[in-house]
C-alpha cells in the first residue's frame, strides 16, 4: 500500500470528526491552521508518481463528508454540496511543495519502516543469540549430565570391583581362619603341656595297685577270726552291697570280699576326686562332679563335648600341679586319714591284725594313679558289672554253691591320652574275678 498525505486548512477536531467518516484515511498533527492527512492508496499507485495539486479548503462550519477520489494520478478533493454558501473558494499549493512534502514524510515512512525493519532484523538476531546461546547452554548442561552420568557409572564399577574383591579377601580369611581353628584344635588335643603316658605305662600303675590290694587282702586276710553271725555287720555303706555279707559267712571269702571293698572305695573316694590337690580338691571335686554329670546325662553330647571336658581337666591339672605347694598337702593328708578310718570301720571287724601302714600305701599309690589319669586327655572309667551282681540279691540258696565275685573292676578308656579317637571305648585292664562259696542254710 502507498500513501497520500494532504494538507487541509481547519481546525483538526473537525477535520478529524469529518475525515475519521472514511476508514482509509488518518488525521495527523496540526502546524499552523494546516492539518495533515495520511490517505492510504492501491498497490498500483505510487504515491512519488503522483501529480498532485491541492486545494486547500477553508472550513467556516464542519462541511458533509469529504470524499476523495483518484482518477488518473490526481486528487480531486469534493466537498459534498456545492450549495453550501460557507464554502470559500479554495487556494492553490504548488505541486512542488506538495511533492516536497510528501517526500519527506515517504522518507520518514521509509526511516520507519527500515528502523522497523532493523528492530525486527535485531530482534531476529537477538533471538537467534538466545536460541544458540539457549542451545549452547543446553548442550552445556547436557554435557555435564554426561560426565556426572559417566562419572557415577565408573564409580559404582569401582565399588563392584572393591566389594568384589572385599568379597573375595573375606573368603580367605575366613578359610585361614578355619585353618587355623583345625590347627588349634589339633595343637590341644596334642600332649604338649600334659603328662601324657602311653596304655602301657598307665596300665603298669594299675597292676601295681591290683598286685598291692590282692598282698594286703591275702595277708591280713586269709586267716581271720571266725565271723559270727551274732556279730554287729560290717556297715559297707554305700561302697558295697549288703548281699556280701553271705560271702563272709565262709571265712575262705574275706580276702576276695576285702580286695571288692577297696577298690570300691578308692572307684567312689579317690579316683575323679582329686585328692592329690590339696585344699583345691575340694573346688575342683565339686566343679568336675557337675560337669561330667551334665555331659554324662545329655543325649545331646557328642564325643567332641566329653573330649572338651577331658581337656579341660588335663588342661586344669597341669595348672594346679604348676601352683601347688608343699603346705597345702595338709588337706590331702586329713582326707586320706578320714577314708583310711572309714575303711577300717569295716575291716576291723574282719581281723586282729594292725595293717593301716598298709593301707595308707594302697591310699597313696592310688591318688598318684588318679594324679597321672587327670593328667590325660583320655576318658577313663571302672566298670564292676553290678547289674550282673544285683542278681544274687534275691537268690535263694538252697545248697552250698559257688558264685564268681569281682574283686578288681575292668578299666575303660575312651579315647587316646592325646584326645584322638574320642569316639572309640575299648577295655585296658580287664576285670579280675575269684570264685567265692555261698553256704546253704
Amino acid at each position: 500500500m502507498s500513501r497520500l498525505v494532504l494538507l487541509v486548512y481547519g481546525p483538526l477536531s473537525e477535520i478529524d470528526t469529518v475525515l475519521s467518516l472514511n476508514h482509509q484515511v488518518k488525521v495527523g498533527r496540526e502546524e499552523g491552521g494546516l492539518t495533515q492527512c495520511h490517505y492510504m492508496l492501491s498497490d498500483c499507485i505510487s504515491a512519488e508518481a503522483l501529480s498532485v495539486e491541492i486545494s486547500l479548503i477553508t472550513w467556516q462550519a464542519i462541511p458533509p463528508p469529504l470524499v476523495e477520489t483518484i482518477r488518473n494520478g490526481h486528487i480531486s478533493p469534493y466537498v459534498g454540496s456545492t450549495q453550501n454558501p460557507s464554502v470559500r473558494e479554495p487556494s492553490k499549493i504548488s505541486a512542488s511543495d506538495m511533492g516536497e512534502y510528501i517526500r519527506r514524510d515517504n522518507q520518514a515512512t521509509e526511516d520507519s519502516e527500515h528502523q522497523k525493519k532493523h528492530n525486527d532484523s535485531d530482534c531476529d538476531t537477538i533471538k537467534q543469540d538466545l536460541k544458540v546461546l539457549s542451545n549452547a547452554k543446553l548442550s552445556t548442561i547436557i554435557d555435564s549430565l554426561s560426565n556426572d552420568l559417566q562419572q557415577e557409572k565408573q564409580s559404582r564399577t569401582n565399588a563392584e570391583n572393591e566389594a568384589r574383591q572385599l568379597s573375595n579377601k573375606l573368603k580367605a580369611v575366613q578359610i585361614k581362619l578355619n585353618r587355623t581353628a583345625n590347627k588349634l584344635d589339633r595343637v590341644l588335643s596334642q600332649p604338649q603341656g600334659y603328662n601324657s603316658v602311653t596304655d602301657e605305662e598307665l596300665k603298669t600303675p594299675v597292676m601295681q595297685l591290683q598286685y598291692n590290694i590282692r598282698s594286703f587282702a591275702i595277708q591280713y586276710f586269709s586267716e581271720p577270726r571266725i565271723y559270727l553271725r551274732t556279730e554287729q555287720k560290717p556297715d559297707y555303706g554305700k561302697h558295697m552291697p549288703q548281699y556280701y555279707n553271705k560271702y563272709l559267712e565262709v571265712p575262705e571269702n574275706y580276702a576276695a570280699v576285702v580286695q571288692a571293698f577297696i577298690w570300691r572305695v578308692l572307684t567312689d573316694k579317690v579316683f575323679d576326686r582329686f585328692r592329690w590337690a590339696g585344699y583345691a580338691s575340694i573346688s575342683l571335686n565339686s566343679i568336675w562332679d557337675r560337669l561330667s554329670h551334665r555331659v554324662s546325662t545329655d543325649p545331646r553330647a557328642t564325643p567332641a563335648i566329653s573330649q572338651k571336658l577331658h581337656t579341660w581337666r588335663a588342661t586344669t591339672t597341669s595348672l594346679v600341679l604348676a601352683c601347688i605347694k608343699e603346705g597345702d598337702k595338709t588337706s590331702s593328708l586329713h582326707e586320706k586319714r578320714m577314708i583310711v578310718g572309714e575303711m577300717k570301720t569295716v575291716l576291723n571287724s574282719l581281723t586282729d591284725e594292725v595293717y593301716e601302714a598298709e593301707l595308707d600305701s594302697i591310699l597313696d599309690a592310688a591318688i598318684n594313679l588318679d594324679k597321672v589319669i587327670s593328667s590325660q586327655i583320655a576318658k577313663m572309667s571302672w566298670d564292676f558289672q553290678r547289674v550282673r551282681d544285683e542278681e544274687h540279691v534275691h537268690r535263694q540258696v538252697l545248697s552250698d554253691m559257688e558264685d564268681m565275685v569281682v574283686v578288681s573292676p575292668a578299666m575303660i578308656k575312651r579315647g587316646r591320652s592325646n584326645g584322638e579317637d574320642f569316639d572309640i571305648k575299648y577295655v585296658l585292664m580287664p576285670r579280675e574275678e575269684e570264685l567265692c562259696r555261698i553256704k546253704s542254710h
